[in-house]
C-alpha cells in the first residue's frame, strides 16, 4: 500500500545522503580551490591596482559563489556545515615586499614618496628604508609610515640634482627580514633626482 509520508521520509533521507556525500565533499573542494586561487593571485601581484583585483574578487565572488548556497545545504544536512568548509583568509605564500611603482628618475625639490607592502602570514612590525649615495659606505635608515594592514609610505631623501641608491626592510613579528629589491643590500634600486 502506498504512503505519502514513507515516500517523503525516503526522499528527506536520499537528500540528505546526496548533501552530505556528493555535494558537501565538492563544496569543501571548492573552497580550497579558492583558496588557490586567490594565493597564486598575490604571489603575482606587484600593484595597489592587482591587490585590489584580488579585493574585488573577494568581495564580489566568495559571498555569492563559493558560500551562497550554505544555508540551504545546512538545512538539508540538519547540521551546521563543518569547520573546513570556511574559507581561510591567511596568507600562504612565500613572505615578501613590493613596491608598487620603481621610480628611476625624479624632478629635484620633489618628494619622492615609496609605497611599499608587506605579504605575509606573519604580521610585519616595521619597514625601514635604507639609502645612500652611490658607493658611499653606511646606509641611513628612515622608518616608514604603517597606512594600512601591510602597507606603509617613506619618502626618499633626495637632494637637489644627485642620485640616491636605497632599499627597504621589513622586520616581521617572528623575526624573519624581508628586503626590497630582492638582491639588496647588493644590489639597490637607484633614483636620479636632475
Amino acid at each position: 500500500m502506498f504512503c505519502p509520508f514513507h515516500c517523503a521520509d525516503l526522499l528527506l533521507a536520499r537528500t540528505e545522503f546526496f548533501a552530505r556525500d556528493e555535494v558537501l565533499p565538492l563544496r569543501l573542494e571548492i573552497a580550497r580551490s579558492y583558496e588557490s586561487m586567490i594565493t597564486a593571485f598575490r604571489a603575482c601581484a606587484k600593484s595597489p591596482g592587482e591587490i585590489e583585483t584580488i579585493a574585488s574578487i573577494e568581495s564580489g565572488c566568495r559571498a555569492r559563489v563559493i558560500s551562497g548556497h550554505d544555508p540551504a545545504m545546512a538545512q538539508v544536512l540538519g547540521v551546521p556545515l563543518p569547520a573546513e568548509a570556511a574559507i581561510s583568509t591567511a596568507y600562504r605564500g612565500t613572505p615578501r615586499n613590493f613596491v608598487s611603482t620603481r621610480r628611476t628618475q625624479m624632478k629635484a625639490g620633489q618628494p619622492q614618496e615609496i609605497r611599499a607592502s608587506t605579504l605575509s602570514a606573519n604580521k610585519c612590525a616595521g619597514v625601514n628604508l635604507l639609502c645612500h649615495p652611490p658607493g658611499a659606505g653606511r646606509f641611513r635608515k628612515t622608518a616608514a609610515t604603517h597606512r594600512a594592514r601591510q602597507a606603509c609610505w617613506v619618502d626618499l631623501p633626495v637632494g637637489s640634482q644627485s642620485t640616491v641608491e636605497y632599499c627597504l626592510e621589513a622586520a616581521l613579528e617572528n623575526g624573519q627580514k624581508l628586503v626590497w629589491p630582492a638582491t639588496a643590500p647588493a644590489i639597490n634600486q637607484t633614483v636620479t633626482a636632475w
